[in-house]
């Protein structure tokens, strides 16, 4: 079984100022999730992250409590904090979504508003896992 936690966060600063902010979190989420075995999905849009990580339960507390104690995410809200066989990410230390129009177009009113069912949750991940295309690898 692995972790799996889905959040989405109020980035400190909006579009076009956080690029050096969600640079440096890329680049060490990239080598860090390799090294703890954890899998999963960052989407940056205008204002909001949303991210999906999964593997071993220490690990992803690790990083998630990485996370809660960053400035440059405010108002985390958990959406899913559950246990899956199949993780949804396996071949991504990091896939990432960095902040495009049809990115940004489609996610931030989701990520605004989010999901408030497990049902409407489950439906804003397979958007998520819909952006990456299969057998494309980054990090």
């Amino acid at each position: 079984m692995n972790k799996l936690i889905f959040y989405v966060s109020k980035k400190a600063l909006a579009w076009p100022y956080d690029a050096p902010d969600v640079d440096a979190i890329t680049a060490v989420a990239l080598s860090r999730n390799a090294s703890l075995d954890v899998t999963g999905a960052l989407i940056s849009t205008d204002h909001y992250f949303a991210q999906i990580l999964e593997g071993p339960e220490a690990a992803v507390d690790d990083v998630m409590a990485s996370i809660l104690r960053d400035a440059r995410h405010h108002s985390v809200k958990v959406l899913a904090d559950c246990e899956e066989e199949e993780r949804w990410f396996a071949q991504w230390s990091l896939a990432f979504a960095g902040r495009s129009s049809p990115v940004s177009s489609l996610f931030e009113p989701l990520l605004a508003d989010p999901p408030q069912t497990p049902k409407e949750t489950t439906w804003l991940m397979r958007m998520i896992q819909a952006l990456i295309p299969p057998g494309w690898v980054f990090g």
